[in-house]
């Protein structure tokens, strides 16, 4: 006699074959929920100052300021920057949403001077190729990923 029950004690589907309980659905263990580890300031300045080139001092910096995503920080355009008002268009951002971010007013020079020096034509971000956003930040990020 073949049929299913559910199991009370365990909360599972199982199948009865033979007289016996097989499982047929069994409870996934929960996944553990750390917290994120914490960087001091001093900790987070040492990381920008030891950037390699002007371009990924002024990327992290533009991250850590900005508190912004990878994928967003990546996707930005001259056009998304205001700097009469201090803040950064961000489009289509997580969960398909548009919002503006501030940016700090120290951040702005940088972002003024490396305008200045590597002159972006659509991306801030450019990649090897100009004009195409940088694909390579992710890459940059892994030495400082604990």
């Amino acid at each position: 006699m073949s049929g299913t029950l559910w199991s009370e004690m365990s909360g599972t589907l199982s199948t009865e074959i033979g007289g016996t309980l097989c499982p047929k659905y069994s409870p996934r263990p929960r996944k553990e929920k750390k917290l994120p580890k914490i960087l001091s300031k001093q900790d987070v300045a040492n990381i920008i100052n030891c950037a390699t080139g002007f371009r990924n001092f002024t990327l992290l910096g533009f991250l850590y300021g900005t508190g912004m995503r990878l994928a967003e920080v990546a996707a930005v355009k001259i056009e998304d920057i205001d700097g009469k008002r201090l803040q950064v268009r961000v489009n289509q951002g997580k969960g398909g949403k548009d919002r503006f971010v501030k940016i700090p007013s120290s951040l702005l020079e940088i972002l003024r001077a490396y305008y200045k020096a590597i002159r972006p034509n659509i991306y801030l971000f450019v990649g090897e190729q100009n004009g195409k956003p940088s694909c390579r930040i992710s890459q940059l990020l892994k030495p400082y990923k604990h």
